[in-house]
C-alpha cells in the first residue's frame, strides 16, 4: 500500500474534488482514512510514516493539478487528514508536519505551482489539525517552518 499510495491519493482526490460541493471535509476524511489504512502494514513506522506523508501530499497535489483545483484549499485540508490519519494509526509527531509541509513544498515545485501560497496553506492547516488532535499549535507552526525550508 505505502509504494501506491500516492496513485491512490491522487484518484481519491480527484473522484472528491470532481463529486463533492464539499470538497474540504471530502479531502480531511479521504486523506485520513487512506493514511491510517497505509500505516496499519508498515513494520517499520519511522521510516513509513515519512514514505506515507510524502506520497500523501504529492498524490494531492497532482490531484489537484489534474482537476484544476484550489491547490492551497487541497493542501490545507490534506495536511489535516494527514495529521488525523497518522494520529489515528497511534503514531503522530510533530515530525510529520515537517516531512508533510516537505513534501508539499516539492511537490508544488515539481507542478509549477505557488510555492509561497502552498507554504502558507499547510501551516495553516498544520495548526488547525494539530488543535484537532489536542496538540500544541506553536509547535505545529514551529515544525512546518522547519519543513519549508529544503
Amino acid at each position: 500500500m505505502v509504494k501506491n499510495i500516492g496513485e491512490t491519493i491522487k484518484n481519491s482526490v480527484v473522484g472528491v474534488l470532481k463529486e463533492s460541493r464539499e470538497a474540504a471535509v471530502g479531502i480531511v476524511d479521504v486523506v485520513s482514512a487512506t493514511v491510517t489504512k497505509a500505516l496499519e502494514g508498515v513494520k517499520d513506522v519511522g521510516t513509513g510514516i515519512t514514505s506515507v506523508v510524502a506520497g500523501t501530499m504529492t498524490g494531492a497535489i497532482k490531484a489537484a493539478g489534474e482537476v484544476g483545483a484550489d491547490l492551497t484549499t487541497v493542501t490545507r485540508n490534506s495536511i489535516v487528514g494527514i495529521i488525523r490519519g497518522v494520529h489515528e494509526a497511534g503514531s503522530f509527531s510533530t515530525a510529520v508536519i515537517r516531512e508533510t509541509v516537505r513534501g508539499a513544498v516539492k511537490g508544488t515545485s515539481k507542478i509549477g505551482g505557488d510555492i509561497a501560497s502552498v507554504t502558507k496553506s499547510v501551516v495553516v492547516g498544520a495548526i488547525k489539525g494539530t488543535r484537532d488532535i489536542a496538540g500544541s499549535a506553536e509547535e505545529a507552526a514551529a515544525e512546518a517552518a522547519q519543513g519549508g525550508h529544503l
